[in-house]
């Protein structure tokens, strides 16, 4: 059974705006809808008396839950446009991302906090252990928690590394978990002692933060213990996305996956319905360079496992930004018609060029 999370949170939120309405207004947008009108009062079990915000709530969750997430969107945004109810929000899972541990001299802290930076663009979150361990916290505990909860950990590997005791009891814990840990070599630093059987990657003296990271990032996506969680943290990653370019170098390392699982699906379809900086971007990756980013995207989620049970979700987001083959009309011919009021056209209707 797969449950309609996205749905849920619209509905629930459609909901509380009508809530926050009085009776009239409320039955005068549900008309308008072709929805049955709320009663003025509610005979309960034992009690008769004018319908509360309770139970307009209770009525009106129950009157729009057969409708579609485009159909519900529809409602919101007259709910905003004409009462000034609260605007709804993108839906974001609480899903884990990659964590990483960072296992580094005190000397190279201000540098490393940089590189956890930028890992941030990709949703990836980089445990920093003098950044990371909030005021009054045991230190020792913040670290060991982090060292058994990471998914990997990154060493940074600089001369006199080998005389930390506490660089050695983190890189002994991380390869004992048996979890992925990439060396990063700098001033010629090689690995030593168990680790030294793994390749350091060499860090040019130069390197700026950026370049580190995607160099993190490029590590990341080869490894098969951390290509999952790598998706699920790039799918979010890319509703945050504030540039065209960074949506670019997100896709970049999403579109090397064939194994996007529903959650991820959902998450992007979602980026692209209401990110504008991903739906206005052009592609700037390989052979699909010079096409629209959200053409290029929706054709690689049509190959997805996660595909099958986003295909509303999809089609309710490429008709809204214009994106032929995955309309409505295509993949949804037996669902019930989009809500319009009368005297108003569809918000997807009118667009003579695409939205952006």
């Amino acid at each position: 059974m797969a449950i309609d999370y996205e749905k849920l949170r619209l509905l629930r939120a459609v909901s509380e705006q009508m809530t926050s309405m009085s009776l009239a207004d409320l039955n005068m947008v549900l008309y308008e809808a072709g929805i049955a009108e709320l009663p003025d009062h509610w005979e309960g079990d034992d009690n008769y008396g004018p319908t509360d915000d309770d139970t307009k709530k209770r009525i009106a969750s129950t009157t729009l839950r057969d409708l579609t997430r485009a159909q519900l969107r529809e409602i919101s945004t007259a709910l905003q446009q004409v009462f000034d109810a609260p605007e709804i929000g993108v839906f974001v899972e609480d899903e884990s991302p990659l964590q990483l541990f960072a296992s580094h001299l005190t000397t190279q802290q201000s540098f490393v906090k940089k590189v956890a930076d930028a890992l941030k663009t990709y949703g990836v979150t980089l445990f920093v252990a003098h950044e990371d361990v909030a005021v009054d916290d045991e230190w020792h505990t913040a670290i060991e928690t982090s060292l058994q909860s990471v998914h990997g950990g990154v060493v940074f590997l600089l001369p006199r590394i080998i005389e930390s005791a506490w660089c050695d009891q983190e890189v002994g814990w991380l390869l004992g978990r048996g979890v992925p840990v990439l060396g990063l070599k700098f001033s010629g630093q090689d690995p030593y002692g168990p680790f030294g059987k793994k390749q350091a990657q060499p860090v040019p003296s130069a390197a700026t933060a950026e370049v580190v990271a995607a160099s993190i990032m490029e590590w990341a996506s080869k490894k098969p213990q951390l290509r999952q969680v790598l998706n699920t943290s790039l799918s979010f990653a890319l509703q945050k996305s504030w540039r065209y370019d960074m949506s670019n170098a997100i896709w970049e390392h999403l579109s090397e996956s064939d194994n996007l699982d529903s959650n991820q699906v959902a998450a992007i379809t979602i980026a692209l319905r209401d990110n504008d900086q991903v739906y206005g971007a052009e592609c700037r990756v390989g052979p699909q360079t010079g096409k629209r980013l959200v053409i290029v995207i929706f054709d690689h989620l049509r190959k997805q496992p996660g595909y099958a049970d986003n295909e509303e979700l999809i089609a309710e987001a490429a008709t809204l930004r214009r994106v032929p083959g995955f309309t409505q009309s295509d993949t949804l011919a037996d669902t019930k018609p989009a809500v319009t009021p009368r005297g108003v056209s569809s918000s997807w209707t009118n667009y003579s060029e695409p939205p952006f």
